[in-house]
Formats: C-alpha cells, sequence, structure tokens
C-alpha cells in the first residue's frame, strides 16, 4: 500500500530525527548584509578539491544572502554554544545576531572564534531541488580547536558526545 504525500512527510520528519548531526551556524555577506542560520544540512563534498555543501530553505531570508554572497562560512559549534544555536535559529533576529561577543565581523562572512571549527568557502555552485538550495563551495581556509565536543542534534533535541567504550 502505498502512503499518500501527507503520510511520506510526517514518516520522513520522524525517520530524521533519528539522524544525529553536528550543529553548524552558516554565515555569509552581501552587499553589507550579515547573516546567519543554524544547520545540521552540512556535508563535506569531496577532499579533491576540498569542499563543502550546505542546504537552505529557499523560503529563508538567508537564501537571498546566501545565493548573492561570493563566500560563506561553516561555523561547527562547540556543545557549550548552544544559546548561539538558538540565537541563529530565529530568522528575525538580522545584523543582532551578531552581538555574542565572539563573532569576527570583518574581512568576509563573519565567524565564531571559539567554534569547532571553521570553514571558510569559496561559492562555486548552487542546485536547488524541491524546497531547498544546494550551496557548494571550495575551503579557501580554515582553522578549528582541539577539544573535540561538538554540539549534536537528534530528536528535536540538543545533544553532546560521549565516547563510546
Amino acid at each position: 500500500m502505498q502512503k499518500n504525500e501527507a503520510d511520506m512527510q510526517e514518516d520522513f520528519r520522524q525517520a530524521m530525527r533519528r539522524i544525529a548531526s553536528t550543529v553548524s551556524i552558516i554565515t555569509a555577506e552581501y552587499e553589507g548584509i550579515q547573516l546567519g542560520m543554524t544547520a545540521t544540512s552540512v556535508t563535506c563534498v569531496s577532499f579533491e578539491p576540498v569542499s563543502m555543501l550546505v542546504c537552505v530553505h529557499q523560503n529563508s531570508k538567508f537564501y537571498e544572502v546566501m545565493s548573492n554572497s561570493e563566500s560563506f562560512c561553516i561555523n561547527i559549534l562547540h556543545h557549550s554554544q548552544q544559546s548561539i544555536s538558538n540565537d541563529f535559529s530565529n530568522p528575525g533576529k538580522g545584523n543582532n545576531q551578531f552581538t555574542h561577543k565572539d563573532w569576527v565581523t570583518k574581512d568576509g562572512p563573519p565567524h565564531l572564534e571559539n567554534a569547532q571549527a571553521n570553514l571558510f568557502a569559496r561559492l562555486e555552485k548552487t542546485v536547488t531541488f524541491g524546497t531547498h538550495g544546494i550551496f557548494m563551495g571550495i575551503v579557501t581556509d580554515l582553522r578549528y580547536i582541539d577539544d573535540i565536543a561538538p554540539l549534536l542534534y537528534a530528536n528535536g533535541a540538543y545533544a553532546k558526545t560521549m565516547p563510546v567504550i
């Protein structure tokens, strides 16, 4: 028996709740407007060239900035940065998103100084599929800290890693 579209979407949503994902803040700048969004739809594309992709809903305010930007930054969050993630989950904050003291907002897309890692990418290609834009970029610079303790998101809640023994 085939499911109708609404049932398929709800079952898909429930299945996706079972994927634990690292939480990142994606940032971009276009014509002096700096915006960011919380994202878990981030992944490595290739090691040759070193590249990443980010998925952004086409109806979001961030989509327009990202579409017109030449570069973006993926800020992978530390498990202590849940409040920063929450700040970027609210699309109405605009430039007020970057009021936290650890944001550097000069020379390119904003980046969070004490994030787990910052991946700076030059936007190379955008593909639309369904409701989202898929933005692919070549990594031009990166930074990371030694303490590996990312903020995770699963089943509608934040989590943190624990070693499996």
